[in-house]
Parts: structure tokens; C-alpha cells; sequence
């Protein structure tokens, strides 16, 4: 599996990578809960998102054991349009990164984030 700063780089090819706050919100241990809540435009999608693939690209959770929920059917499809957009480009950034070993790349293209699953 890859690492979680290779998950970072992955991500900066196309936006900027997480501040501190959402940093710690994404690098929370697998086995920790996560609740988010803030005002507008401070980065919870993005933090959940990040959280998610996360946890199946870096921390090997089974996508079909994620289940991601907000408050309106709205912002759950704006959360799965996001992890399916973004996660597409990082495991194709992460396959295509050279540092990468054969193994981490072949984990990386078995996995399936079409059945990690979002809701209200």
C-alpha cells in the first residue's frame, strides 16, 4: 500500500494539499471516528473526501467498508462526485508515480472506490 505522503504528492498534481487542520482530520488513525463540522468554505468536503480515499488507498479499508454520511442527499452526491473525480486521479497518479513499488502500484489499480458508498 502506498503511504500517506505518497497519497499527498498523488493529490498535488492537481490542487493543493491539505492545511494543518484538514492535515490531522485525513491523518486521524483508521480506527478513529471522524466528525466534521464547520461553517461554509472551510474544507470539510475536501477533508472527508481525502479521509476516505485515505483510508482505502493507504490504510487498506475494503472501499466497500466505507460508508460516508451528511446531512442532505445533495451534499452526498457532491462528496461521492468528489471521492470518484479525486480518486481516479490519485490512483492514476499514484500507478504512474516511480517511487512507487510494483507491489504498491498493483494494490493501488486493484482497488475498486466505485463501491465506496455515501449517504444521508
Amino acid at each position: 500500500m502506498p503511504k500517506i505522503d505518497d497519497l499527498f504528492r498523488a493529490l498535488s498534481t492537481f490542487r493543493p494539499t491539505p492545511d494543518a487542520q484538514q492535515h490531522q482530520a485525513v491523518n486521524a488513525p483508521a480506527s478513529a471516528g471522524l466528525f466534521i463540522l464547520a461553517v461554509p468554505g472551510t474544507g470539510k468536503t475536501a477533508s472527508l473526501t481525502l479521509r476516505i480515499l485515505k483510508l482505502v488507498l493507504v490504510d487498506g479499508i475494503p472501499p466497500r467498508g466505507i460508508l460516508a454520511t451528511t446531512f442532505t442527499k445533495k451534499a452526498a452526491e457532491e462528496l461521492r462526485s468528489r471521492v470518484l473525480g479525486w480518486g481516479f486521479r490519485i490512483i492514476d497518479a499514484l500507478k504512474n508515480d516511480p517511487t512507487l513499488s510494483p507491489k504498491q502500484k498493483a494494490f493501488v489499480d486493484s482497488v475498486d472506490i466505485n463501491q465506496i458508498r455515501t449517504w444521508t
